[in-house]
């Protein structure tokens, strides 16, 4: 009896969580939360001259700087939209694809914002990056459809590219697939 042919390929995709549902689990908007960081983040650059923008983990260690409430706000929405997200990724393209493995999600408000300190738009482009409700995964998925060849996986992908628009506010693929071995 012969093996049936799986295809493991490795994609990374960029989800939004809906504001809405944001809200109606926490109580709070996440623009608004980003819109308060981008302020108080931007008077303190100012302030203090720096010529960049620093991620998030930096204002931790100076209470001064921005608020630890509103700090420890956008902690409790980010985590709301990982587990949603978490939830979502593995869920939706099951009848797709054998098997979902998320090898790395993370909340793109804490990374450093490509913002620069002279941009025309820097308050609205921070607080964009600031409001947790955007989300980077590292998917690994497996198919043993059709053979399991890469022809397989993509047509799969733009499948569940449209699922995926029932649960996030936006949804992109914006890495891969990579075929992985093995």
């Amino acid at each position: 009896m012969s093996a049936v042919p799986v295809a493991r390929s490795a994609v990374t995709v960029v989800v939004q969580v809906a504001a809405d549902v944001v809200a109606l689990n926490t109580g709070f908007d996440p623009l608004t939360v980003g819109e308060n960081l981008a302020q108080q983040i931007d008077d303190y650059v100012r302030r203090q001259q720096l010529s960049y923008y620093p991620p998030l983990d930096f204002f931790r260690q100076r209470p001064d700087a921005v608020d630890p409430a509103l700090l420890a706000l956008l902690d409790e929405l980010a985590g709301f939209c990982l587990h949603y997200a978490r939830h979502e990724l593995r869920r939706r393209p099951l009848p797709t694809f054998a098997a979902v493995q998320i090898a790395q999600l993370s909340v793109q408000a804490y990374a450093m914002p490509r913002v620069r300190r002279r941009q025309l738009d820097r308050l609205t482009a921070l607080a964009r990056h600031y409001a947790p409700d955007m989300l980077r995964a590292e998917l690994q998925l497996s198919s043993a459809r059709n053979g399991g060849d890469a022809a397989a996986v993509a047509a799969g992908l733009r499948s569940v590219e449209r699922d995926m628009m029932a649960a996030f506010a936006a949804f992109s693929i914006v890495a891969g697939p990579v075929a992985l071995s093995g």
